[in-house]
């Protein structure tokens, strides 16, 4: 729920493609099941933490909602930006990749035959394709993995939109926001059910995190420890609330 904005997105960009396509050649493209563009994203993200865990080194990614994305270090004080990404389309590479992959794939399994019309292709399809437009894509959405998890390793976070934009490094959580003495550990996938702990316990990225999450309403932190533990944290119903994963 905290990313259907950018999953929309890739799928809103996906149709117009699609659309240009068959009004200009007449080409049908291959409808694509619903849980691709998500599966595509949920493994990228997946990729990132990988690599944060075998590194050994813990690291911090910091998404936050698109109207906080403009200038966070000047216009909002929740975040120092040490390292800001200049606006350009360089930022955008991530979604770019995705959507490229999903045109990619429809126009695979597609037709040319104006009548007939394609079946849908899922995640199976895409995984057993040999096709070399796709690997390229493929592997270049693993550098930007890679390239994410290398810029989270400094000192400070990788600060991206919720629409997966890549907006800097280097981000330092301001101190001057109110501590939260106590975060709501989710019970469940939903975290409808949490059982509250206190944080004096945690390191400073946790609480660093934990403060993010209070003070900005639709942010998602992302902490990976040296351990190699992972705590996905955000507010739910009020209560900042967090995931984890051992």
């Amino acid at each position: 729920g905290q990313f259907s904005g950018l999953l929309e997105e890739l799928v809103e960009r996906h149709k117009v493609a699609r659309n240009r396509t068959r009004e200009f050649s007449g080409e049908r493209w291959a409808p694509l099941e619903l849980t691709v563009p998500h599966r595509i994203t949920q493994r990228m993200m997946k990729r990132v933490i990988s690599v944060l865990r075998e590194a050994r080194h813990g690291g911090t990614v910091i998404f936050i909602p698109l109207e906080n994305a403009g200038e966070p270090s000047r216009e909002h004080p929740y975040i120092d930006l040490r390292y800001p990404f200049a606006d350009s389309r360089a930022r955008l590479s991530f979604p770019d990749l995705i959507v490229d992959i999903l045109n990619r794939l429809a126009q695979l399994y597609g037709t040319a035959d104006h009548e007939q019309e394609p079946t849908a292709v899922g995640w199976e399809e895409f995984e057993a394709t040999t096709d070399a437009q796709i690997e390229t894509l493929d592997e270049a959405l693993f550098d930007v993995a890679h390239l994410i998890a290398g810029l989270a390793a400094a000192d400070g976070a990788v600060v991206m939109s919720k629409q997966n934009e890549l907006l800097g490094f280097g981000g330092m959580i301001s101190g001057r926001l109110p501590d939260v003495e106590s975060v709501g550990r989710a019970l469940d996938l939903e975290g409808e059910k949490v059982a509250e702990e206190e944080t004096g316990d945690v390191g400073a990225r946790h609480r660093s995190a934990y403060r993010l999450a209070g003070a900005l309403p639709g942010s998602v932190a992302v902490v990976i420890s040296q351990d190699g533990g992972v705590r996905w944290v955000c507010q739910k119903g009020g209560r900042v609330t967090y995931w984890e994963q051992e």
